[in-house]
């Protein structure tokens, strides 16, 4: 007997992107980069098959090229493998991926592909929803936390931003007095700052340098200063002037 099947069938199944994503680096990566982990993500295998585990994906470089190609106008284009292989470096440093290469191709695992996939994991949300409907009218913060961007600990930023920045691999070396005394110079803006998008954003360009940054807490204030510059007095960041010599000079500043 065949089984029925609903007229609101998806095939192909599913996967699922935690809302918390917002909170890392990833968010705020190259779309390169978000896309080509979305296709990972995708591409997993829910569970264990022949000889690829659950979270695994064999592919190679020009697979994800023919995959996320796109159409302009009757042109195809495609990521350059350069880009692709950018990408994969970036993932494999936020400890996001893992790769191997066996007789079957490239195999890229997903990390905490099982935590993440798992829809039980979710399930502590509902209960709080359901304890949260239990009172119909629940006090109202919202004045409350449109008001906590002007106190002195958001200004400051708290331990949650300096907890993004050493979640870097690049800033792991900033220590949190440097990181406070950073941040409270730049108290007087015109409007207060975002500080945990200024985080996720500055460690985003961070996991993209090659080299170690010699002084974060030095990398830290000029995002911060360029973010300033370009939201409140509409300046566009200068590029290095001069040979490659002074430019090299200038960039040293910031890397070993």
């Amino acid at each position: 007997m065949l089984r029925s099947i609903s007229s609101n069938w998806i095939p192909g199944g599913y996967v699922i992107k935690a809302r918390c994503i917002a909170d890392s680096a990833v968010a705020h990566a190259p779309p390169h980069v978000r896309e080509i982990w979305d296709y990972f993500l995708r591409k997993a295998l829910f569970k264990d098959g022949t000889w690829l585990k659950r979270g695994e994906a064999s592919t190679s470089y020009a697979e994800i090229q023919n995959d996320l190609s796109w159409c302009v106008g009757w042109r195809k284009e495609r990521y350059s493998k350069s880009k692709c292989e950018s990408a994969m470096k970036w993932l494999k440093k936020a400890s996001m991926i893992t790769t191997r290469r066996t007789t079957h191709g490239l195999i890229v695992t997903v990390c905490n592909y099982g935590k993440y996939q798992d829809p039980g994991n979710y399930e502590s949300h509902e209960v709080d929803h359901r304890q949260t409907a239990g009172n119909p009218h629940p006090p109202d913060t919202t004045e409350k936390n449109d008001q906590e961007g002007y106190n002195e600990e958001s200004l400051s930023g708290g331990d949650q931003v300096h907890q993004i920045l050493v979640g870097s691999t690049k800033l792991r070396a900033l220590i949190y007095s440097q990181d406070l005394r950073v941040r409270q110079d730049f108290k007087a803006t015109p409007r207060p700052l975002d500080w945990v998008a200024l985080a996720r954003r500055t460690v985003a360009e961070a996991e993209l340098m090659t080299d170690p940054i010699r002084n974060p807490a030095l990398f830290w204030r000029r995002q911060i200063q360029k973010h300033v510059d370009v939201e409140f007095y509409a300046k566009t960041p200068a590029a290095p002037a001069g040979n490659e010599d002074s430019q090299e000079k200038l960039r040293s500043a910031f890397v070993m």
